[in-house]
């Protein structure tokens, strides 16, 4: 539907920001040599970046897709529940928790959970205090993380799925948006739509 309008603008990027999706130039600069080498698992800047080009373009490039209340709430939902079973857990449990979230592999989780907790609970990757900040950055950031992990990583969706249950639940009814073409993503229609079908 959309593969004649993903770009890669620079696929031997060695330029001084990170690899990232320029909304401006509607393509994205990575280095696909470094990509296969990447201890967040082969491939990952690449899907995480498609992720970002993906939720701009199906809406036209006029917003994002991300940008929703449903999928806002489900995220600080998820973040509250992490807060109360991190709080909950032991001194031991927490440290092997944070350990976990240092590693390449839990990058994602890593990422998301400082969003969603406001740096309650993070491990050794996550972004600058500053993006933080900036509108919608959680919700950009988790469509990205999220499409990356159902690219075929499916201990990585795991792990996003264990801790991120009701974030994935509103991607998913996302995607499925963006599969039938739909109108952008509105939570009250999607509601309606599925009481409709019991």
């Amino acid at each position: 539907m959309f593969a004649e309008k993903l770009c890669i603008l620079n696929g031997d990027y060695s330029g001084p920001e990170p690899s990232h999706y320029s909304p401006a130039e509607h393509g994205v600069y990575y280095n696909a040599a470094e990509d296969e080498k990447n201890v967040r698992g082969a491939g990952a800047t690449y899907y995480h970046e498609l992720g970002h080009m993906i939720d701009h373009v199906c809406m036209r490039y006029q917003n994002l897709m991300s940008e929703n209340a449903a999928f806002h709430h489900a995220l600080v939902s998820d973040g509250q529940r992490l807060i109360q079973c991190y709080n909950n857990s032991t001194p031991e449990q927490r440290k092997r928790a944070v350990r976990n979230l240092c590693e390449g592999a839990w990058h994602s989780c890593s990422d998301l959970a400082n969003f969603a907790t406001n740096g309650h609970v993070r491990g050794g990757w996550g972004h600058s205090e500053e993006y933080c900040a900036r509108a919608w950055a959680m919700e950009h950031e988790a469509f990205a993380h999220f499409f990356e992990a159902s690219m075929g990583d499916s201990i990585k969706l795991q792990r996003l799925t264990k801790l991120f249950p009701n974030s994935v639940r509103v991607f998913n009814q996302m995607l499925d948006a963006i599969i039938k073409n739909a109108e952008p993503y509105d939570r009250e229609q999607r509601e309606r739509a599925i009481w409709e079908e019991r």
